[in-house]
């Protein structure tokens, strides 16, 4: 399994009287306003100050709180041991789940405060001071790109198995997308694959592409659930299907004068 985890978090957010409770309700958070890592969260290589900042200290002190509650804290594990997704852990820190991974993407490049651990092989060489000496840790950018691989399969509605390992999943992105104009990626994938395996057919999808689109398309509040995770998902995706087909007024008053001038009534 590999996941997240707050760098150091034993020496820096335990004391002894903490490390003797199964549970905490708070967290010993050093001061360090002139440290490197906050200097260079708030501030540019060019002495600017970073505009996004504020709002990536903020998520990380959510993080911290998060990750206090995981079991073994500091580590961003769910109660299912499985690991914290961008969406799950914005969900609970209410902050935009696109927040959260930039945050902790700086965090693991730039600040060395966050970790990347991996507990498929464990480590060959641990440290004496490491907090979990049968992990592997990593922090580089290729780590993270290993880990974001990794959710992508937890996600809801994939079962496994190699990433777009059947064909139809790209089929209905690219009409999907040629039917929305947008420009959404395989990182959606894990939807369309839990359908596929449930039996639906392309057919399928693209009935409920075309219903849905002509349900919300010119709707404001609906047009944003346009989207993989919402006409996908396995709550709603044979509800969708099962639908009456929605008649367009404009469409259905076209096809009925075409069909009258084919006939001769009308000129």
């Amino acid at each position: 399994m590999i996941y997240y985890r707050i760098k150091n978090w034993n020496t820096i957010y335990e004391v002894n009287r903490s490390r003797e409770l199964k549970t905490v309700k708070w967290l010993p958070l050093p001061i360090k306003l002139s440290g490197d890592g906050y200097c260079l969260l708030m501030e540019e290589e060019n002495g600017n100050r970073r505009k996004d900042g504020p709002a990536f200290f903020g998520t990380f002190i959510a993080i911290i709180e998060l990750a206090s509650t995981c079991n073994p804290r500091g580590s961003l594990i769910r109660s299912s041991d499985t690991p914290h997704t961008f969406e799950s852990i914005g969900r609970i820190c209410r902050i935009c789940a696109k927040l959260v991974e930039q945050t902790i993407l700086f965090c693991i490049e730039k600040l060395n405060w966050i970790e990347i651990i991996d507990l498929t092989n464990g480590c060959d060489n641990p440290a004496a001071s490491c907090d979990n000496p049968a992990a592997s840790c990593m922090s580089s950018a290729t780590a993270h790109v290993v880990l974001c691989n990794v959710l992508s399969l937890k996600k809801e509605g994939m079962q496994g198995g190699k990433k777009n390992e059947n064909p139809l999943v790209e089929d209905v992105l690219k009409y999907l997308n040629e039917k929305l104009g947008t420009h959404f990626r395989s990182d959606t994938a894990g939807f369309i694959s839990g359908r596929l395996k449930d039996g639906y057919t392309i057919d399928d999808f693209k009935k409920v592409i075309n219903k849905k689109y002509l349900q919300w398309a010119d709707d404001e509040k609906m047009i944003k659930f346009l989207r993989p995770k919402t006409l996908f998902s396995p709550e709603h995706f044979g509800e969708y299907l099962n639908e009456l087909d929605h008649v367009d007024p404009k469409t259905e008053g076209d096809r009925i004068d075409r069909m009258l001038r084919e006939r001769g009534l009308i000129k």
